[in-house]
């Protein structure tokens, strides 16, 4: 049984986390790289204020604080299984299943965002041709693009629950739930300092 290896042996789960974790560093810094190259000059994404350099810095700081983040929910994964396999709880057990679900599937959707931009990135840089003009997104409009691009994996996720629940399964569903709200009160969030209306 899948999840039975998982309480016993979490290591690999633990390792497949930490994989996403520098894999998230990585294809971000890439697809950057990429875009610079190959669609800056066709697509602008535009920031709500503050300078390059300030972005730069603000990005910084906020991939160190995501770092120790994502070593906290690690942390808090193996203490949560340490309690599981000491009390032997079905309560606590049935947490750390769901834990691990929200925390493996919130890196995993994330990074497969990053890698679907590098691919989009590597072919406009193979095919330049293909592209001709501008277009100059507000982050308002980025942001919302991204979580409506969330909802896929969102409903995949959900219909796989209805044949097989699981608490692990439910902690993947609110994962992808929570990226998707969390995009959206950003979009909002940065509609409103560009001054734009907000339609009811």
């Amino acid at each position: 049984m899948v999840y039975q290896q998982m309480l016993i042996q979490p290591l690999w789960m633990i390792l497949a986390i930490l994989i996403l974790s520098v894999l998230d560093y990585y294809l971000t810094m890439f697809s950057s790289n990429l875009y610079k190259k190959a669609f800056a000059d066709s697509v602008e994404y535009k920031s709500t204020k503050g300078s390059s350099s300030n972005r730069e810095k603000r990005r910084s700081l906020l991939g160190a604080g995501f770092l120790w983040l994502k070593l906290l929910l690690i942390l808090v994964l193996l203490i949560i299984w340490f309690q599981a396999k000491i009390t032997q709880s079905q309560i606590v057990e049935q947490f750390y299943f769901f834990i691990l679900g929200f925390t493996f599937f919130n890196f995993l959707i994330i990074d497969l965002r990053h890698l679907q931009n590098v691919l989009i990135f590597s072919y406009a840089a193979k095919h330049p041709q293909e592209i001709s003009g501008k277009v100059s997104y507000h982050r308002s409009f980025s942001l919302m693009q991204s979580a409506f691009q969330l909802v896929l994996p969102f409903i995949l996720v959900l219909v796989i629950f209805a044949f097989h629940p699981s608490f692990f399964l439910f902690g993947a569903i609110l994962a992808s739930f929570f990226l998707i709200v969390r995009n959206t009160f950003l979009a909002q969030r940065a509609k409103n300092i560009i001054g734009q209306p907000t339609k009811s």
